[in-house]
């Protein structure tokens, strides 16, 4: 926890003695938001919880519609929808498709984030989620979730409330989130199937 308090410590004096520019106190306010959501992840035990908190923290700090957390199968052939948060919520978990469709199954492939301004103009974008749930994805952005050099899962967030796309700085910011909590997510959210705790073997 002193690794928490000192970053907070720091980034509260620059604020009060006026060292930092407003945009900067913006971008280091997000990235404590987003610090304080991965230590909220890293202290939970309970996997289901885990991974909803990892989803509503993520759509809470980049102010996002709605959030999912997809966990790759023991195999590495199947993903599927773990939690969802929004539009998605109570009608698409549980869903799997081939890991090697969609968006996140291509942040599956290469381990790199992305960030879709429009997903009717991207190839990869998965649209039965959208049929299921009667909503419209607009914009997404994606980010590996890894554990020892090993993608097995992807966090997903959809169209941003307060803007008409996300920007390439909520995508850095939503990567920082991303590599905060992959080692405490993964480590807990992998326990809720059980083809993916045989592959921890």
């Amino acid at each position: 926890m002193g690794m928490w308090a000192g970053y907070r410590g720091v980034w509260g004096w620059a604020c009060h003695t006026g060292e930092m520019s407003e945009a900067e106190q913006v971008d280091r306010g997000a990235l404590l938001a987003l610090m304080q959501a991965s230590q909220a992840v890293a202290d939970g035990e309970d996997a289901i919880g885990v991974c909803r908190l990892l989803a509503e923290r993520a759509a809470a700090v980049l102010a996002a519609e709605g959030a999912s957390v997809l966990l790759l199968d023991a195999a590495g052939k199947q993903l599927r929808f773990e939690v969802v948060t929004g539009p998605g919520e109570g009608i698409v978990e549980g869903m799997a498709f081939d890991a090697a469709e969609g968006i996140a199954g291509q942040v599956t492939r290469t381990g790199r984030a992305v960030r879709i301004d429009d997903v009717g103009q991207n190839g990869n974008f998965f649209p039965d989620v959208d049929q299921r749930t009667k909503a419209r994805t607009r914009s997404l952005m994606a980010a590996p979730l890894s554990q020892r050099g090993r993608v097995i899962g992807v966090v997903e967030v959809i169209n941003p409330t307060d803007q008409p796309r996300f920007t390439d700085r909520d995508l850095e910011l939503f990567r920082v989130f991303a590599n905060l909590t992959a080692a405490a997510a993964a480590n807990t959210c992998r326990k809720l199937t059980p083809s993916v705790r045989r592959g921890s073997a």
